[in-house]
């Protein structure tokens, strides 16, 4: 079944997982919007305006370190949402998410999830799912980066069973 917001057509997996009755209180307060690559979607230590359900393109998760280097912890396509610190409560992120490859997604004010959070509770549960597969993706570029070298970690981690 096709889902359409605003003419767009909805391919965010979290958004086509939601009941019937969640996926119209959600879908009425989603906008769609295009994403340049190098968009910053969420700033480290600045109050989240949006949430984003990616619905194309990349956004990359970085670690910022004092020195203003970053680190790549996580990606994040059409299977995820941009917003997780939200979801335990934090205003701000610690991390900086920023689009590595143009596309779009839907967003939705930060008060506007707030409220979905509460009346939705399948979709809090995909976001714990979601937030879960993160953390399992940040322990893996983890390994990867102490155990090989990245040309050898990028053939590896095709299959992740054979990346350590």
């Amino acid at each position: 079944m096709k889902f359409v917001i605003g003419g767009q057509r909805v391919r965010n997996t979290i958004l086509l997982s939601l009941p019937k009755n969640e996926r119209d209180r959600v879908f009425s307060k989603l906008e769609f919007v295009s994403l340049a690559s190098g968009a910053v979607l969420t700033a480290k230590d600045a109050p989240i305006e949006f949430v984003y359900f990616m619905n194309a393109g990349l956004a990359s998760v970085l670690t910022v370190m004092s020195n203003s280097r970053t680190a790549e912890v996580g990606l994040c396509g059409r299977e995820g949402f941009v917003g997780l610190p939200l979801t335990v409560g934090f205003a701000t992120s610690a991390a900086k998410v920023l689009m590595q490859v143009s596309g779009s997604a839907f967003r939705m004010s930060v008060r506007d999830f707030a409220v979905a959070l509460r009346q939705c509770p399948s979709l809090a549960i995909a976001l714990l799912r979601f937030s879960h597969e993160m953390g399992l993706q940040a322990a893996q570029l983890a390994a990867c980066n102490l155990l090989h070298e990245s040309d050898e970690c990028q053939r590896r981690c095709k299959n992740p069973q054979s990346a350590v």
